[in-house]
């Protein structure tokens, strides 16, 4: 359900926000969810969306059972407005933000998947955040000396990159043309439309069981951003989710994309990739991870990043003092 709002358009929402305001004042919030919710709610734990009833819901049994509110923020829902200026999301966005404000002013704390976004919400809503980043259930691999051809991404190719994974195909061709560059990723149709360079292979979504098996056997792992800047705005303060499995295998990371970008910025500022943010550094980042200059360096730096912030033990602990702190109070 979740999935399904976040692909949503901005005039799906207003028009169903409109439809659901008339419903609402005819039949109320349905019975069975009330009668649920009081069985057992101690907590309230909301994931933020565009979504104007997930909010309105949460507050309402909040204050109806005297419970606390947490919000989970994940992306930059609030104050990224991609549709700024249509008449209807402009009706939207004023009841979306009213409602928003309501709840921050409700909620306990916040949990932010980055320092980044929690920084800007905790500045301009004075909220208590806290950051609990999307952690790896990823054993961590036992140093190895596989050397193959593969750069290997796994991921969404939306927000431009797949015309980053484009670009890096292209310079690897110029630098050493037996470098394959393998896609594993749900969205493929789209960039089986676009020229691609030979040295493309394509595949489709696989299990995560297949995930970990082909990142420990490949030669270089690649995170991507795209750089249009409608693209960056939608990135800019997201983590991908890939970031704690690939710290764990002891592998080179290529980094390509703007450095406004969420992902971007967090390899940058923890030293633990081989970073390109222009076309002009991407040859050079490239060269240097086939020949894995400063390599312990940087496994080093990843493997203390990937058990400092990117544990799943040390992260749900994390989370569950915080609840129970909350709850003792």
């Amino acid at each position: 359900m979740q999935k399904e709002l976040e692909n949503l358009k901005i005039e799906d929402l207003c028009i169903d926000f409109f439809v659901r305001q008339f419903g609402k004042k005819v039949i109320g919030i349905q019975q069975n969810l009330k009668n649920w919710s009081a069985i057992f709610a101690l907590i309230l734990f909301l994931s933020a969306s565009k979504d104007f009833f997930i909010f309105e819901i949460a507050l309402h049994f909040s204050n109806k059972l005297n419970i606390p509110l947490i919000l989970s923020i994940a992306d930059d829902y609030v104050f990224y407005d991609e549709y700024h200026g249509r008449f209807l999301n402009t009706l939207y966005r004023y009841k979306y933000l009213k409602l928003i404000d309501k709840c921050f002013k409700k909620s306990s704390f916040c949990i932010f998947e980055s320092d980044k976004i929690k920084e800007k919400y905790i500045k301009e809503y004075g909220v208590r955040g806290y950051t609990i980043f999307i952690a790896s259930d990823m054993e961590i691999t036992a140093c190895n000396n596989v050397r193959n051809k593969h750069f290997c991404y796994f991921g969404n190719l939306e927000y431009g990159r797949a015309d980053s994974l484009i670009e890096i195909a292209n310079n690897l061709l110029t630098i050493d043309q037996s470098f394959i560059l393998d896609i594993y990723s749900k969205d493929c149709d789209d960039l089986r439309k676009k020229k691609c360079p030979k040295n493309i292979r394509i595949y489709g979504q696989i299990p995560y069981t297949e995930v970990v098996k082909k990142m420990r056997e490949c030669f270089c792992l690649l995170i991507v951003e795209g750089f249009d800047k409608k693209n960056v705005e939608m990135t800019r303060y997201s983590l991908s989710t890939k970031v704690g499995d690939s710290l764990s295998v002891r592998k080179p990371i290529l980094v390509y994309g703007d450095k406004e970008c969420g992902a971007i910025e967090f390899f940058i500022e923890k030293g633990i990739g081989y970073v390109a943010t222009n076309k002009i550094e991407l040859g050079d980042a490239i060269r240097r991870v086939i020949a894995k200059d400063d390599f312990d360096i940087l496994i080093e730096r990843q493997i203390d990043i990937r058990r400092t912030l990117f544990d799943l033990d040390t992260q749900s602990q994390k989370f569950k003092d915080l609840v129970m702190s909350e709850m003792e109070d």
